[in-house]
């Protein structure tokens, strides 16, 4: 779900239209339910989600100790311990539960959300809050494994990602990295928009102009 502002939604759908049509059968973008509203989607809009999380085999008594006596329980006192285990296992349930109902819980991002593209995200965050925004830029304006070269019906003029990462990081003209990338959709193609808009050595310039909201997300992994 994205909004998008006084941009004509048959704009959006030719756009994923020629998308799909240049990327064949490798990745499909499909579009709809477009509505108009008065306010835009913004970071931290979305009101949750909702989980069911089954708890298996929580004993706070030890039943290793309980294998461990010379001598096996009687029948009676085996319920007595099933009953007493059901009783704990209630009550400690019971009372977790009140207390993540009255004070929340620690919202932990992890690798199942950011991923772990070439760097890991928390990595990146720390760059920023250590205002590293040189190693920060670098950092994200690598190679990748497998290159992406240029579709087949693109401009004579486009280059392959990993040529266009090469051609910035020997030269530092963003400008022209960025007009011979062919995947300029991209979060490097983005750094090299925001690269080409500033002076060469202002990383952190670049950064605002192209990142709004992604320097918020990074620093919500530390």
């Amino acid at each position: 779900k994205f909004s998008a502002f006084r941009v004509n939604p048959a704009k959006i759908w030719r756009a994923c239209q020629d998308f799909n049509q240049r990327n064949g059968h490798r990745i499909r973008l499909q579009v709809g339910h477009f509505h108009y509203e008065k306010q835009p989607l913004r970071l931290g809009d979305l009101s949750g989600n909702q989980f069911e999380i089954v708890l298996r085999d929580v004993r706070p008594v030890d039943i290793d100790d309980l294998d461990r006596q010379k001598e096996p329980p009687s029948s009676l006192e085996s319920q007595s311990f099933d009953r007493i285990n059901e009783l704990l296992d209630r009550d400690v349930c019971e009372q977790a539960l009140m207390n993540v109902k009255s004070n929340g819980f620690i919202n932990y991002y992890g690798m199942q959300r950011f991923g772990s593209h070439r760097i890991d995200s928390h990595k990146l965050g720390i760059r920023i809050l250590h205002k590293e925004f040189k190693k920060l830029v670098e950092e994200i304006l690598v190679e990748k494994a497998t290159d992406m070269i240029p579709y087949p019906n693109s401009n004579r003029h486009e280059i392959s990602f990993n040529e266009a990462i090469r051609l910035w990081r020997q030269t530092r003209d963003a400008s022209e990295a960025y007009r011979k990338l062919n995947y300029k959709y991209t979060i490097e193609g983005s750094l090299l928009r925001g690269l080409s808009k500033v002076d060469p050595n202002d990383y952190h310039g670049a950064l605002c102009v192209e990142f709004v909201n992604m320097d918020c997300m990074l620093l919500k992994v530390i």
